[in-house]
C-alpha cells in the first residue's frame, strides 16, 4: 500500500518513489505520520506536470478531502478540443480561481505556477518528500505532444516526421526530476 493509502502498481524501488514523494526521506522516516489519513495528502505538495501527462490530475489533487476547501465539488478541471478554440483547461481553471491559495490553504507550495510545465532543477532538495505527478507511456506522450502541434519542439521549424519530432524530444519526463 503506498504512503498516501492507494495500491500502487509500480515497478520502482518504493511506493515513495512510485508517488515522488523522494526515496531519500521515505528511507529516514520523515514521511511517518505525516500521511494522516487514506486518501488525504501531505501538505503543501509540489505538483510536477510533465507536459501531455494528465492535466486532469489536478482534480484529484483538489478534491481530496481537505485540500481545497473553498473548490465546490461539482468544480472541474475539463476542456473541450471540439469548440475549435486553443485547449488550455487549466487557463480556465486559473481564470475561475486566481488567488488559489485562498481558496486551497497551504496545500500546495506555489500556487501561482500550479501545472506549470517546469522541471524541479535545483528545486527538488526544498519539495524532497511532497512532489505528486502523473506519468503515461512515453510513446503514447510523444505521439500526443507530436499531434498537439508538436509541443515540446524546440526548432521553429517544425519536425518533418514523428520519428524526428521523437529523438528530439525523447526523455522529457526524465528532465523534468
Amino acid at each position: 500500500v503506498c504512503p498516501l493509502g492507494y495500491a500502487c502498481r509500480c515497478r520502482c524501488q518504493s511506493a515513495a518513489v512510485c508517488l515522488g514523494l523522494g526515496r531519500r526521506a521515505w528511507q529516514r522516516g520523515e514521511l511517518q505520520g505525516r500521511q494522516g489519513r487514506a486518501g488525504t495528502l501531505p501538505r503543501p505538495v509540489h505538483w510536477l506536470h510533465v507536459p501531455k501527462c494528465g492535466t486532469s490530475f489536478i482534480n484529484t489533487l483538489i478534491h481530496l478531502p481537505g485540500v481545497c476547501p473553498g473548490i465546490p465539488a461539482s468544480a472541474l478541471v475539463d476542456g473541450d478540443p471540439h469548440t475549435g478554440a486553443p485547449f488550455k483547461p487549466l487557463d480556465t481553471f486559473w481564470e475561475t480561481f486566481p488567488n488559489l491559495e485562498a481558496v486551497c490553504p497551504g496545500s500546495f507550495f506555489d500556487t501561482v505556477e500550479l501545472g506549470k510545465h517546469d522541471g524541479l532543477g535545483n528545486a527538488y532538495d526544498a519539495y524532497e518528500g511532497r512532489i505528486v505527478t502523473f506519468l503515461r507511456d512515453p510513446r503514447s506522450r510523444i505521439i500526443s505532444s507530436f499531434h498537439d502541434d508538436q509541443h515540446d519542439w524546440p526548432y521553429p521549424t517544425p519536425a518533418r516526421s514523428l520519428l524526428e519530432y521523437a529523438e528530439v524530444v525523447q526523455g522529457c519526463a526524465v528532465r523534468t526530476f
